[in-house]
């Protein structure tokens, strides 16, 4: 190859290879299928911002209510530090998890913030009396770092819902499997 020092630095050995870089860093290859359709599927998936920007309660509630878990950033200051390191984060765990981000006054009292903070929501269907529904990130000092790892430790809860989408992300994780009939829309109070 041309570039065999490029390829050696970020671990390319077979080809066609597809890495996204953003910012300068790379965040990550393409695993999907080497067809123009899903290769096409998966780059118009990175163009979109990695975190939706939440402008009032009412796209607060709704982006909440899907049935996935959301990450969601209050910064009352747009451009803060802890605001890029949250977009970061964001940024490189896309493909995984759905984030938001508010500057919204009103949001940020509600929720309690003072200044910047981060709550992970889990998703509606699975509450239950054992934990709560969201999760404060509790760190003095917002790193993308800690923040992915805050995610990584608490997006499941005590009992992780699998699926196509997430089993990968259970890969090393103490579980209980449990296979049973559960329909959450035709059946909610059932399941």
């Amino acid at each position: 190859t041309a570039n065999a020092k490029v390829c050696g630095k970020y671990g390319v050995s077979g080809y066609p290879t597809l890495k996204i870089f953003r910012d300068g860093e790379d965040s990550g290859g393409y695993d999907g299928p080497r067809t123009a359709d899903g290769i096409v599927s998966h780059l118009k998936k990175q163009a979109v911002p990695a975190s939706v920007e939440l402008k009032n309660e009412a796209d607060f509630e709704k982006y909440i209510g899907d049935r996935d878990a959301s990450v969601v950033g209050f910064f009352a200051d747009g451009g803060s530090a802890a605001q890029g390191e949250f977009l970061k984060a964001a940024s490189a765990l896309r493909e995984s998890y759905r984030f938001a981000h508010t500057n919204n006054e009103d949001l940020l009292k509600k929720h309690g913030i003072d200044g910047e903070g981060i709550i992970l929501f889990r998703s509606p269907q699975l509450s239950n009396k054992f934990e709560d529904s969201s999760v404060l990130f509790t760190e003095d000092k917002f790193t993308s770092a800690k923040i992915k790892k805050f995610i990584q430790d608490n997006i499941f809860g005590i009992c992780a819902h699998m699926t196509e989408d997430n089993k990968d992300q259970l890969k090393g994780k103490d579980l209980l499997v449990a296979y049973y009939d559960v329909d959450y829309e035709k059946n909610p109070k059932g399941s």
